[in-house]
């Protein structure tokens, strides 16, 4: 059996294809996978951690970016609760979308 060796995360970590297709499939997008690559590299880089099979480590790392609500709408799509940081009083007689817009301003998303 061929022993793996361990392997420190550099900036140039990048996911194999097949890595990045199976979490295709199981829903999460492209702009959410390439966050999240840039969050693991930055965390483990610091951290000084090893992996013998990074690609499963980042395979987690999205599962648990989800499972912890880094991204609410990722979040919902797979089923998991999320907790939202702010939910504003949105007056009866406005629409839905004005009020979603006021609080996705309010986080900085476009």
């Amino acid at each position: 059996m061929v022993q793996r060796m361990a392997v420190l995360i550099t900036d140039d970590f990048k996911p194999s294809t097949d890595t990045v297709k199976h979490l295709k499939n199981e829903g999460y997008a492209d702009k959410f996978i390439e966050r999240e690559r840039i969050e693991f590299i930055l965390y483990w880089k610091e951290a000084g951690k090893k992996f013998k099979m990074p690609n499963k480590a980042f395979r987690n790392w999205i599962k648990n970016a989800v499972k912890f609500g880094k991204n609410d709408e990722q979040a919902e799509k797979k089923g998991s609760q999320s907790f939202k940081q702010y939910q504003p009083v949105i007056p009866a007689n406005s629409s839905r979308s004005a009020g979603r817009e006021a609080l996705n301003k309010l986080r900085g998303k476009p």
